[in-house]
């Protein structure tokens, strides 16, 4: 390759993929970028990365939204001018080992005439994860998955809303919301539209649940009452499926496995959800360890975008005394999520109150009740 001539290559995203789709272009073709600056967003099977440049110059790419490309291959050319990135393009694009891979994939009528009218490519629909024949649902789940990355960049392009003259000279000028702002506010958005969110409230008598975590506490483990509830929630949930569901369109979905978040608040005043896996098959004290992990991942800044991804159901917890109740949204492809305040009452009857806001589309008041009834009780038989 021509001296100043640099391609930007696909990183290994995940071990497992040899391949990553190409999901967005944060820059033109033929603008200069600076070290550091995102050009491109790419996902593989599991995560999303954004890909920043590594040189500054002009920037040519070699990829189009959509398509699938090796992993070490080349997605653009930067070079201090436009033609020198351009001849270095069309040099890698002549070489037959440099083409962006083109797998031949199966699909049903149906597949082929929704991804067509949606303008996907099967071969995306099948990198996400399909294997044998792709059908419609199959289509249909693919681009429920990129709506949520589509969904953050296009929320970065809305024209803001026009506020009253009389009201902006009230106002200091305007700070641009960050991604992660922009993911959260999709990600709820998202999550209302489509569910028919109604609360309802329940109060916990602690009873001697606090002194037990007390005990625990003294022996030199480390125990919260948030930790505990998500044991409990992991034991609770097998028998109240409904609350592991999810709607899409005139279909319902259960997940799998019982896979729990939980808020944690980064250092920086960010809120993530961490996901402990399984947590029907752990007791208390593994739970334990494995929250105090996530949340330490988080405040060292390197959780990843997999864990954050593919709960259940969601705790959120703000621990204040004074905080009875608050309301909390379903996290995207979620239908429930609890909201548990401070421990508040006496030392002799100690009280919790918890909101579990649900999609009445799945089940009822009288259902959620029986649910919130049990988790009360297993929380005491988590501690023995």
């Amino acid at each position: 390759m021509s001296e100043g001539v640099h391609a930007l290559v696909v990183p290994r995203v995940n071990v497992n993929d040899d391949a990553v789709r190409l999901v967005q272009w944060f820059v033109e073709a033929g603008a200069t970028v600076a070290v550091g600056e995102l050009v491109c967003l790419v996902e593989t099977s599991k995560a999303a990365e954004e890909i920043e440049a590594h040189t500054a110059g002009v920037i040519v790419p070699m990829a189009a939204v959509d398509e699938m490309v090796d992993v070490g291959a080349p997605l653009a050319m930067i070079a201090s001018t436009i033609e020198a990135a351009e001849s270095a393009r069309q040099a890698v694009v002549a070489r037959p080992s440099q083409q962006r891979r083109e797998p031949a994939v199966r699909a049903t009528p149906k597949a082929v005439a929704l991804a067509r009218a949606r303008g996907v490519t099967l071969e995306a629909v099948s990198a996400a994860g399909v294997t044998g024949t792709i059908k419609e649902r199959d289509v249909e789940r693919y681009l429920a998955g990129s709506a949520r990355t589509a969904g953050v960049a296009e929320a970065g392009r809305q024209e803001p809303p026009t506020l009253p003259a009389a009201l902006m000279s009230r106002l200091l000028p305007p700070e641009p919301l960050t991604r992660h702002d922009l993911a959260m506010i999709d990600g709820l958005q998202t999550s209302v539209r489509n569910v028919i969110l109604t609360t309802l409230d329940y109060e916990i008598q602690l009873g001697d649940i606090t002194a037990r975590i007390t005990d625990v506490q003294k022996s030199g483990a480390k125990l919260s009452l948030q930790q505990v509830v998500i044991t409990a929630i992991g034991r609770t949930l097998p028998e109240f499926k409904r609350l592991m569901t999810v709607r899409a369109g005139a279909e319902r979905y259960t997940y799998r496995d019982v896979d729990i978040a939980f808020i944690v608040r980064s250092l920086d005043g960010r809120l993530f959800a961490p996901v402990v896996r399984r947590v029907d098959t752990l007791d208390t004290v593994a739970v334990a360890r494995a929250c105090a992990a996530a949340a330490m991942r988080v405040y060292r800044g390197d959780v990843s975008a997999e864990e954050l991804d593919g709960a259940c159901f969601t705790l959120s917890q703000i621990a204040d005394p004074g905080v009875v109740r608050f309301v909390a949204l379903p996290n995207r492809y979620q239908s429930a999520v609890l909201a548990m305040g401070g421990e508040r009452g006496t030392s002799s009857a100690p009280v919790v109150n918890v909101t579990l806001s649900y999609d009445h589309a799945l089940c009822d008041g009288s259902y959620v009740a029986s649910f919130l009834t049990a988790l009360s009780a297993s929380m005491r038989d988590c501690l023995g």
